[in-house]
């Protein structure tokens, strides 16, 4: 039995054949559709692989593109944190903390 031959540098096909009812059942046949398949994988699969060894930045994305914030950001953001109180915990204002509780405990 042979095996399908793939190309070194494959091309893709926009179209592959569609079989028919009609359609004599041979190999033939078979084979070209096969083989179209297995080209256009071989095609994507060199792309993706050409991709991912790209370690450079081929998007040209920026951290503000997936959500991230900015060294100015995270430093304002830095300075406005809450310091623990000695003696309160994680809380400067257990009162609040209390009522808080007991109104989220009432509703459920």
């Amino acid at each position: 039995m042979a095996d399908f031959e793939i190309p070194e540098n494959p091309e893709y096909m926009e179209t592959v054949r569609k079989l028919e009812e009609e359609d004599p059942a041979h190999a033939d046949l078979f084979n070209q559709v096969t083989q179209a398949l297995l080209n256009n994988d071989a095609f994507l699969k060199n792309l993706a692989e050409q991709h991912i060894g790209d370690k450079g930045n081929p998007h040209d994305t920026k951290a503000s593109d997936i959500g991230a914030v900015s060294t100015a950001e995270l430093n304002s953001a830095i300075g406005t944190k809450v310091d623990k109180a000695s003696g309160k915990g994680l809380s400067t204002n257990d009162e609040l903390v209390k009522l808080f509780c007991n109104t989220y405990k009432e509703k459920f």
